[in-house]
């Protein structure tokens, strides 16, 4: 069951690429990557705070330590030395690089995002994708 209407959600994703000045064409590219965004905002999984950073509430917990990690705040914003440090610890495939951006976002070593579950991967990848 949602917990946020469908139109929110969209206006949300929206209002989010906007204040992003992603293109249409980019967009209209990763019109996958978007609905990804707005099934996770409708499902609560996805929450746009005030500052255009996305509060990402895990499906399923990562075991770390004494205390699980149970979601991330990706930044609204990264430069391209955040990404950078990221980078050179990964590999050269598309998901090696969305796992760097996604680890850039959340400021967050590589290896803690590599133990997501794959529901929680595809939300922060769809996220990630809008900044390569």
């Amino acid at each position: 069951m949602s917990t946020v209407s469908h139109e929110v959600a969209v206006k949300d994703v929206e209002n989010w690429l906007s204040y992003k000045r992603i293109r249409p064409k980019k967009i209209e590219k990763y019109e996958d990557f978007k609905a990804t965004l707005v099934e996770a905002v409708e499902d609560g999984a996805l929450v746009l705070n005030e500052d255009y950073s996305w509060t990402h509430n895990l499906s399923f917990p990562i075991e770390s330590g004494d205390t699980p990690i149970n979601g991330f705040k990706y930044k609204p914003r990264v430069t391209v030395e955040e990404v950078g440090q990221k980078l050179k610890n990964a590999g050269t495939d598309a998901d090696s690089r969305l796992l760097a951006y996604s680890a850039a976002l959340a400021g967050v070593p590589i290896s803690v995002l590599a133990k997501m579950d794959t529901i929680d991967s595809n939300i922060s990848n769809a996220v990630a994708a809008f900044f390569m």
